[in-house]
């Protein structure tokens, strides 16, 4: 029976010790991945607001003051906030099944 916490640790240490895991290609790209996905999900977003503020009003002729809302802008307002939330979550699936074959291959790799 070891007698402090160093020789517990050291005895463990050596029972459970396993080669080192082999690199495997493609781990920058995954992370490459997720910050596109966040930088589209950004630029859906404020595509959305410009298009609304640009296109989803117009002022009334005639009036000075009086503005009307386009319906085709707040359309295309919506289909891009859907588009950066769709391909957001598209590329992050992708990147989390990457992440797993990467963990798969690792496995396999030191077995």
């Amino acid at each position: 029976m070891p007698e402090n916490v160093g020789e517990l640790l050291e005895t463990n240490q050596t029972a459970s010790a396993s080669p080192q895991p082999v690199a495997v290609p493609g781990e920058g790209a995954i992370s490459a991945l997720k910050f596109f996905a966040w930088l589209d999900l950004i630029g859906g977003i404020i595509g959305s607001i410009w298009v609304w503020a640009e296109l989803g009003t117009r002022r009334v002729p005639g009036y000075y003051s009086l503005t009307e809302t386009t319906p085709l802008g707040i359309v295309i307002g919506f289909a891009v906030l859907l588009q950066g939330m769709f391909v957001c979550a598209l590329f992050l699936v992708i990147a989390s099944i990457a992440e797993s074959l990467i963990v798969i291959r690792k496995n396999m790799a030191s077995k």
